[in-house]
């Protein structure tokens, strides 16, 4: 009696996990287990694996077994449409935001750096006009400024305007005259070339031309001397002379000072 109970309790357990299901389209899955059921598909695991059999293709026996309804599986499919379509819509208002937010972030980025520009640019002009101002009242960088007993000194035009308005108010002088001294200032100052020479008639100017090229080579101005007898010599026993340059405006630096001397007299 045992062994016939044994018997038939193996024969009930294989006939429960051989339930063979055919599909309303012909695919047939072999000793299949339901794992799931949801509202509009069967999840059943079968020899080859795991398989998800829609509504509309389960047997009418399980969809009776299983409770299936069209009208449930439709508002459930619907609601799942519902819900990916309110999914993707807020996905699309997220990534609208995200990239109105970075449309923002590069229009300031972009503003930023067009007033970081314009800052140096201001910076560049300011600085420029700062060289400028300096210059007016420094004077030039001459170098070398001594070589072969010539020397070249530069006298600002801010120097020179700022001695111009002193001499006026020491002396009292009318708005007209006051004007006037003014406006005699060269625009760029005032040049002047020291010449030590071992004899009287080297250091003559008439023989030295001071000539002026802007930073192109191209020549700006070219000065003479006029016959100057030089003064007597100094304690290092050369005869020395003055050639002074007025200097009219220089819009660019460096410029290039060359001195030229004439070879009457020995220098």
């Amino acid at each position: 009696m045992r062994q016939i109970i044994i018997i038939l309790f193996v024969s009930f357990s294989w006939t429960c996990f051989a339930l063979d299901i055919t599909t309303r389209a012909g695919t047939t899955y072999r000793n299949c287990e339901v794992t799931k059921v949801d509202p509009d598909t069967l999840i059943v695991m079968h020899t080859d694996g795991v398989a998800k059999i829609q509504f509309e293709d389960i047997p009418k026996s399980l969809l009776t077994q299983y409770h299936f309804d069209p009208a449930k599986v439709a508002a459930y499919r619907k609601t799942v449409e519902d819900a990916k379509a309110a999914s993707a819509a807020k996905f699309a208002e997220q990534q609208k935001e995200i990239a109105l937010i970075r449309a923002k972030a590069q229009q300031q980025e972009e503003e930023r750096q067009q007033w970081a520009l314009a800052q140096r640019q201001r910076q560049a002009e300011a600085a420029a006009e700062l060289r400028k101002a300096q210059r007016a009242q420094s004077g030039f960088t001459i170098s070398p400024a001594k070589q072969d007993g010539l020397r070249i000194e530069h006298e600002s035009f801010g120097k020179l305007l700022s001695e111009a308005k002193t001499k006026a108010t020491n002396l009292n002088y009318n708005e007209e005259r006051t004007n006037a001294l003014i406006s005699s200032v060269p625009a760029a100052g005032i040049l002047t070339l020291h010449i030590e020479r071992s004899t009287i008639g080297a250091a003559n100017t008439e023989y030295f031309t001071v000539i002026i090229f802007d930073r192109t080579g191209k020549e700006i101005l070219r000065r003479v001397g006029g016959s100057s007898i030089a003064e007597v010599p100094n304690s290092n026993g050369k005869w020395w002379n003055l050639m002074v340059i007025r200097l009219p405006a220089i819009s660019e630096m460096p410029i290039k000072i060359r001195v030229v001397t004439c070879c009457r007299y020995p220098v």
